[in-house]
């Protein structure tokens, strides 16, 4: 990828007493997109000159939206899985 980078950063407390983690890319681009990826965790997309405050705060205001995503994709994922049987037959 030209011009960006990934970093890993830690975010906020969840209530449960779990940390969320989630995967930074910045890159030359105006907009935030916030996605989930194929390893259930949440990917955010975001402008290199974005502060890293307002990326915490924009992750924290989607919290909701990454849990329900998170659980509503790992029952997907789970439900078109190849069991071990099928891979031998």
């Amino acid at each position: 990828m030209k011009d960006s980078f990934i970093l890993s950063h830690k975010a906020f407390e969840v209530k449960q007493g779990r940390n969320m983690e989630y995967k930074l890319i910045k890159s030359k681009r105006k907009t935030v997109e916030l996605t989930i990826d194929d390893e259930l965790c949440p990917v955010i997309k975001a402008p290199l000159n974005m502060p890293q405050r307002d990326i915490d705060a924009f992750f924290e205001k989607h919290r909701r939206w990454v849990q329900k995503h998170t659980e509503a994709k790992r029952i997907c994922m789970e439900k078109n899985a190849v069991s071990p049987e099928e891979i031998t037959a």
